[in-house]
Protein backbone atom coordinates (compact mmCIF):
# COMPACT_ATOMS: atom_id res chain seq x y z
CA UNK A 1 0.00 0.00 0.00
CA UNK A 2 1.17 3.90 0.62
CA UNK A 3 3.82 2.43 2.73
CA UNK A 4 6.33 1.72 0.72
CA UNK A 5 8.24 4.60 -0.61
CA UNK A 6 7.41 4.20 -4.26
CA UNK A 7 3.89 4.06 -3.38
CA UNK A 8 4.05 7.10 -1.24
CA UNK A 9 5.92 9.03 -4.48
CA UNK A 10 3.22 8.30 -6.86
CA UNK A 11 0.36 8.79 -4.78
CA UNK A 12 1.68 12.49 -4.24
CA UNK A 13 1.99 13.13 -7.44
CA UNK A 14 -1.97 11.90 -8.26
CA UNK A 15 -2.51 14.55 -5.22
CA UNK A 16 -0.84 17.03 -7.15
CA UNK A 17 -1.97 16.30 -11.19
CA UNK A 18 -5.64 16.10 -9.55
CA UNK A 19 -5.45 19.37 -8.05
CA UNK A 20 -3.61 20.77 -11.24
CA UNK A 21 -6.85 19.65 -13.41
CA UNK A 22 -9.46 20.79 -10.97
CA UNK A 23 -8.05 24.30 -11.74
CA UNK A 24 -7.40 23.65 -15.20
CA UNK A 25 -10.84 23.09 -15.20
CA UNK A 26 -12.35 25.68 -13.10
CA UNK A 27 -10.21 28.14 -15.18
CA UNK A 28 -11.76 27.06 -18.58
CA UNK A 29 -15.43 27.64 -16.35
CA UNK A 30 -14.92 30.50 -15.35
CA UNK A 31 -13.47 31.91 -18.51
CA UNK A 32 -16.16 30.18 -20.80
CA UNK A 33 -13.33 28.23 -23.14
CA UNK A 34 -14.21 25.49 -25.08
CA UNK A 35 -12.30 23.61 -27.22
CA UNK A 36 -14.10 20.37 -27.88
CA UNK A 37 -14.06 17.22 -25.87
CA UNK A 38 -11.58 16.34 -23.66
CA UNK A 39 -10.68 20.29 -23.66
CA UNK A 40 -14.00 22.15 -22.36
CA UNK A 41 -14.39 22.93 -18.77
CA UNK A 42 -16.83 20.18 -17.61
CA UNK A 43 -14.69 17.50 -18.47
CA UNK A 44 -11.30 18.60 -16.92
CA UNK A 45 -13.01 19.19 -13.91
CA UNK A 46 -15.19 16.04 -13.74
CA UNK A 47 -11.84 14.10 -14.22
CA UNK A 48 -10.02 16.41 -11.42
CA UNK A 49 -12.14 15.42 -8.98
CA UNK A 50 -12.77 12.22 -9.55
CA UNK A 51 -9.56 11.31 -9.48
CA UNK A 52 -8.85 13.54 -6.06
CA UNK A 53 -11.99 11.37 -4.80
CA UNK A 54 -10.63 7.94 -5.79
CA UNK A 55 -7.13 9.03 -3.95
CA UNK A 56 -8.84 10.47 -1.46
CA UNK A 57 -10.80 7.21 -0.96
CA UNK A 58 -7.88 4.71 -1.09
CA UNK A 59 -6.21 7.17 1.28
CA UNK A 60 -9.00 6.03 3.56
CA UNK A 61 -7.76 2.54 3.81
CA UNK A 62 -3.72 2.94 4.15
CA UNK A 63 -2.52 1.30 7.41
CA UNK A 64 -0.96 4.24 10.31
CA UNK A 65 2.50 4.28 10.39
CA UNK A 66 4.01 2.60 13.71
CA UNK A 67 5.63 5.35 16.12
CA UNK A 68 8.88 5.07 16.38
CA UNK A 69 10.42 3.86 19.40
CA UNK A 70 12.55 6.04 21.05
CA UNK A 71 13.61 4.12 24.08
CA UNK A 72 15.70 1.72 21.89
CA UNK A 73 18.07 4.42 22.00
CA UNK A 74 17.04 6.12 24.95
CA UNK A 75 16.52 3.43 27.77
CA UNK A 76 16.02 5.75 30.43
CA UNK A 77 12.45 6.61 28.33
CA UNK A 78 10.95 2.89 29.24
CA UNK A 79 12.67 3.10 32.72
CA UNK A 80 15.37 1.17 31.76
CA UNK A 81 19.27 0.84 31.92
CA UNK A 82 21.17 1.49 28.96
CA UNK A 83 23.63 -1.37 29.16
CA UNK A 84 20.58 -3.48 30.43
CA UNK A 85 21.19 -3.18 33.92
CA UNK A 86 18.35 -3.26 36.60
CA UNK A 87 15.89 -1.13 35.61
CA UNK A 88 15.42 2.27 37.16
CA UNK A 89 13.42 5.78 36.85
CA UNK A 90 14.81 8.58 34.84
CA UNK A 91 14.32 10.82 37.86
CA UNK A 92 16.91 8.56 39.82
CA UNK A 93 19.27 8.93 36.89
CA UNK A 94 19.19 12.04 36.79
CA UNK A 95 18.99 12.82 41.08
CA UNK A 96 22.67 10.46 41.00
CA UNK A 97 24.13 12.33 38.12
CA UNK A 98 23.85 15.51 39.79
CA UNK A 99 24.89 13.94 43.35
CA UNK A 100 27.92 12.96 41.13
CA UNK A 101 28.84 16.34 40.10
CA UNK A 102 28.39 18.16 43.23
CA UNK A 103 30.50 15.33 44.87
CA UNK A 104 33.56 15.70 42.32
CA UNK A 105 32.99 19.36 42.55
CA UNK A 106 32.93 19.23 46.70
CA UNK A 107 29.97 21.55 46.72
CA UNK A 108 28.12 20.68 50.16
CA UNK A 109 25.41 22.64 52.13
CA UNK A 110 27.50 24.31 54.08
CA UNK A 111 29.78 26.05 51.22
CA UNK A 112 26.47 26.80 49.36
CA UNK A 113 25.12 28.48 52.76
CA UNK A 114 28.37 30.46 53.09
CA UNK A 115 27.97 31.88 49.25
CA UNK A 116 24.51 32.73 49.82
CA UNK A 117 25.28 34.60 52.91
CA UNK A 118 28.10 36.36 51.21
CA UNK A 119 25.54 37.10 48.11
CA UNK A 120 23.30 38.73 50.32
CA UNK A 121 25.63 40.83 52.33
CA UNK A 122 27.07 42.32 48.38
CA UNK A 123 23.62 42.79 47.06
CA UNK A 124 22.98 44.81 50.61
CA UNK A 125 26.13 47.02 50.11
CA UNK A 126 25.62 47.24 46.28
CA UNK A 127 21.66 48.68 46.79
CA UNK A 128 22.82 51.09 49.31
CA UNK A 129 26.05 52.54 47.10
CA UNK A 130 23.57 52.84 44.10
CA UNK A 131 21.62 55.96 45.10
CA UNK A 132 24.65 57.65 45.95
CA UNK A 133 26.70 56.74 43.15
CA UNK A 134 24.00 58.00 40.57
CA UNK A 135 22.77 60.82 42.31
CA UNK A 136 27.40 62.16 42.28
CA UNK A 137 27.19 60.60 38.50
CA UNK A 138 24.04 63.04 37.54
CA UNK A 139 25.36 66.18 39.61
CA UNK A 140 28.61 65.72 37.71
CA UNK A 141 27.11 65.46 34.51
CA UNK A 142 24.81 68.30 34.64
CA UNK A 143 27.60 70.48 36.13
CA UNK A 144 29.85 69.62 33.53
CA UNK A 145 27.07 69.98 30.46
CA UNK A 146 25.94 73.53 31.98
CA UNK A 147 29.45 74.85 32.26
CA UNK A 148 30.16 73.83 28.92
CA UNK A 149 27.28 75.54 27.50
CA UNK A 150 28.18 78.58 29.50
CA UNK A 151 31.56 78.37 27.98
CA UNK A 152 30.58 78.65 24.76
CA UNK A 153 28.32 80.94 25.15
CA UNK A 154 30.48 83.24 27.14
CA UNK A 155 32.57 83.24 24.50
CA UNK A 156 29.99 84.37 22.01
CA UNK A 157 29.26 87.27 24.43
CA UNK A 158 32.65 88.17 24.29
CA UNK A 159 32.66 88.78 20.52
CA UNK A 160 29.22 90.77 20.49
CA UNK A 161 26.11 90.87 21.28
CA UNK A 162 24.16 87.88 20.73
CA UNK A 163 20.49 87.54 19.99
CA UNK A 164 19.24 83.68 20.85
CA UNK A 165 16.55 81.28 19.72
CA UNK A 166 15.85 77.53 20.38
CA UNK A 167 14.35 76.17 16.90
CA UNK A 168 14.53 72.86 14.72
CA UNK A 169 14.85 72.87 11.07
CA UNK A 170 11.86 70.27 10.77
CA UNK A 171 9.86 72.50 12.60
CA UNK A 172 6.53 73.54 10.27
CA UNK A 173 4.82 75.86 12.81
CA UNK A 174 6.54 78.40 14.04
CA UNK A 175 9.92 78.35 13.45
CA UNK A 176 9.69 79.17 9.95
CA UNK A 177 7.90 82.37 11.34
CA UNK A 178 10.99 82.98 13.88
CA UNK A 179 13.56 82.48 11.15
CA UNK A 180 11.86 84.81 8.71
CA UNK A 181 11.55 87.30 11.38
CA UNK A 182 15.16 86.74 12.54
CA UNK A 183 16.37 87.44 8.92
CA UNK A 184 14.69 90.75 9.02
CA UNK A 185 16.83 91.38 12.57
CA UNK A 186 19.98 90.47 10.57
CA UNK A 187 19.32 92.67 7.70
CA UNK A 188 18.79 95.82 10.49
CA UNK A 189 22.43 95.24 11.34
CA UNK A 190 24.09 93.22 7.91
CA UNK A 191 27.24 96.24 8.89
CA UNK A 192 27.88 95.45 12.33
CA UNK A 193 30.61 93.22 13.53
CA UNK A 194 29.99 92.83 17.32
CA UNK A 195 26.16 91.83 16.42
CA UNK A 196 25.63 88.07 15.96
CA UNK A 197 22.81 85.62 15.95
CA UNK A 198 22.79 82.08 17.72
CA UNK A 199 20.19 79.85 16.50
CA UNK A 200 20.32 76.32 18.54
CA UNK A 201 18.48 73.23 16.99
CA UNK A 202 16.48 71.23 20.09
CA UNK A 203 16.82 68.76 17.77
CA UNK A 204 20.45 67.65 17.06
CA UNK A 205 19.80 63.96 15.83
CA UNK A 206 18.57 65.14 12.53
CA UNK A 207 19.85 68.58 12.56
CA UNK A 208 23.66 67.51 11.93
CA UNK A 209 25.52 70.53 10.69
CA UNK A 210 25.33 69.74 6.83
CA UNK A 211 21.35 70.41 7.28
CA UNK A 212 21.83 73.13 9.62
CA UNK A 213 24.17 74.59 6.60
CA UNK A 214 21.52 73.73 4.34
CA UNK A 215 18.66 75.46 6.04
CA UNK A 216 20.77 78.61 6.30
CA UNK A 217 20.84 79.02 2.96
CA UNK A 218 17.19 78.37 2.71
CA UNK A 219 16.28 81.14 4.27
CA UNK A 220 19.73 83.10 3.17
CA UNK A 221 20.89 83.91 6.58
CA UNK A 222 23.97 85.47 5.21
CA UNK A 223 25.63 87.83 7.99
CA UNK A 224 28.51 86.55 9.06
CA UNK A 225 27.98 86.21 12.95
CA UNK A 226 24.67 84.27 12.25
CA UNK A 227 25.66 81.35 13.58
CA UNK A 228 23.73 77.76 13.73
CA UNK A 229 24.59 75.45 16.46
CA UNK A 230 24.23 71.89 17.53
CA UNK A 231 25.19 69.30 20.52
CA UNK A 232 24.18 66.86 23.05
CA UNK A 233 20.04 67.32 23.18
CA UNK A 234 20.28 66.91 26.87
CA UNK A 235 22.20 69.82 27.41
CA UNK A 236 20.68 71.82 24.97
CA UNK A 237 17.40 71.67 26.38
CA UNK A 238 18.51 72.04 29.72
CA UNK A 239 20.40 75.59 28.80
CA UNK A 240 17.03 76.37 27.04
CA UNK A 241 14.89 75.44 30.14
CA UNK A 242 17.23 75.67 33.04
CA UNK A 243 19.44 78.44 31.71
CA UNK A 244 16.85 80.96 29.68
CA UNK A 245 14.15 79.93 31.01
CA UNK A 246 12.50 79.35 27.99
CA UNK A 247 10.75 76.15 27.38
CA UNK A 248 12.09 73.21 25.13
CA UNK A 249 10.95 69.64 24.90
CA UNK A 250 10.29 66.06 22.93
CA UNK A 251 6.65 65.83 22.98
CA UNK A 252 5.20 63.24 20.61
CA UNK A 253 1.46 64.57 20.64
CA UNK A 254 2.94 67.83 18.94
CA UNK A 255 2.60 67.66 15.14
CA UNK A 256 6.59 67.69 14.38
CA UNK A 257 7.50 66.05 17.93
CA UNK A 258 8.95 68.89 19.57
CA UNK A 259 7.72 71.71 21.52
CA UNK A 260 9.30 74.77 22.20
CA UNK A 261 9.14 78.44 23.25
CA UNK A 262 8.55 81.52 20.20
CA UNK A 263 10.34 84.26 22.06
CA UNK A 264 13.86 85.48 21.85
CA UNK A 265 16.63 86.43 24.00
CA UNK A 266 19.21 89.42 23.93
CA UNK A 267 22.14 88.94 25.58
CA UNK A 268 25.16 91.84 25.66
CA UNK A 269 28.92 91.33 25.96
CA UNK A 270 28.79 90.62 29.82
CA UNK A 271 26.40 87.78 29.25
CA UNK A 272 24.04 89.37 30.69
CA UNK A 273 20.02 88.86 29.61
CA UNK A 274 18.88 92.22 29.16
CA UNK A 275 15.05 93.33 29.07
CA UNK A 276 12.96 96.37 29.21
CA UNK A 277 9.85 97.38 30.50
CA UNK A 278 6.27 97.16 29.05
CA UNK A 279 4.08 100.31 29.01
CA UNK A 280 2.41 99.67 32.34
CA UNK A 281 5.88 99.46 33.38
CA UNK A 282 6.28 95.61 33.74
CA UNK A 283 9.21 94.19 33.08
CA UNK A 284 9.68 91.58 29.62
CA UNK A 285 12.44 89.59 29.85
CA UNK A 286 12.22 88.08 26.24
CA UNK A 287 10.88 89.04 22.99
CA UNK A 288 8.17 87.96 21.36
CA UNK A 289 9.30 86.17 17.94
CA UNK A 290 6.20 85.74 15.96
CA UNK A 291 4.72 89.22 15.78
CA UNK A 292 6.13 92.66 14.71
CA UNK A 293 5.74 94.33 17.34
CA UNK A 294 8.36 92.02 19.39
CA UNK A 295 10.85 92.21 16.52
CA UNK A 296 10.55 96.28 16.56
CA UNK A 297 11.33 96.36 20.48
CA UNK A 298 14.40 93.85 19.80
CA UNK A 299 15.84 95.83 17.02
CA UNK A 300 15.27 99.38 19.00
CA UNK A 301 17.04 97.45 22.75
CA UNK A 302 19.65 96.15 20.27
CA UNK A 303 20.22 99.74 18.76
CA UNK A 304 20.69 100.77 22.13
CA UNK A 305 24.00 98.48 22.83
CA UNK A 306 25.00 99.21 20.04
Amino acid sequence: MAQSKSTKKLFNMAYGLGASIVIIGALFKILHWDFGFPFDGNTLLTVGLVTEALIFAISAFEPIDDDLDWSLVYPELAGGAASGGKGESPEGLLSKKLDQMLKDARIDGELITSLSTSISSLEGAAKGMTPTADAMNSTKKYSEEMAMAAAQMESLNSLYKVHVEFFFSSCTTICPIMNRNMLQVSKEFASQENFGIASISIDPFFDTPQVLKAYANRYNATHPNWNFLTGDKDTIHKLSNEGFKLFAAQDKDEIDGFSHSGLFALIDQNGIVRSRKDKHGNPLFYYNGLEQEGIDMLIQDIKKLL
